[in-house]
């Protein structure tokens, strides 16, 4: 009986901490320059997290817009991304984000990248959208 209950249990605690089978997923990487502030990504992902991962140096994004599967755009992040640090934008509930643009520039180089990847679900059947 106790073994049984240990089971419960362990698969309880199991379920309660899993992430719904999410998986981070490499959107891609979107480069700057002092010239150039403007690139896009497109992302196709269903999810509810965005990671911004500064390379090659600080950049400051005066924004970073999303547009949805359903034709919505909103701003998801402004301010500075600091050269190897991780920025996860929390798109505050489940989200088909079709493209990122961005409008960013480096703070003390000429060329600076974002990496960007997405706390992807896999795509429901039955989902509308």
């Amino acid at each position: 009986m106790r073994c049984t209950r240990t089971l419960v249990l362990a698969a309880l605690v199991c379920a309660a901490t899993s992430p719904s089978f999410a998986a981070w997923q490499d959107v891609g990487s979107v480069n700057f320059s002092a010239g150039d502030n403007h690139d896009s990504a497109v992302a196709n992902v269903h999810g509810d997290i965005i990671a911004l991962t500064s390379r090659n140096g600080d950049v400051y994004c005066r924004s970073v817009d999303a547009s949805f599967r359903d034709g919505t755009t909103a701003p998801i992040y402004q301010g500075k991304l600091s050269q190897g640090q991780t920025v996860n934008v929390d798109l505050e509930q489940m989200r088909d984000v079709q493209q990122l643009n961005f409008d960013c520039h480096p703070m003390d180089r000429a060329h600076a990248r974002v990496d960007v990847a997405a706390n992807a679900f896999p795509d429901f059947v039955g989902r509308s959208g």
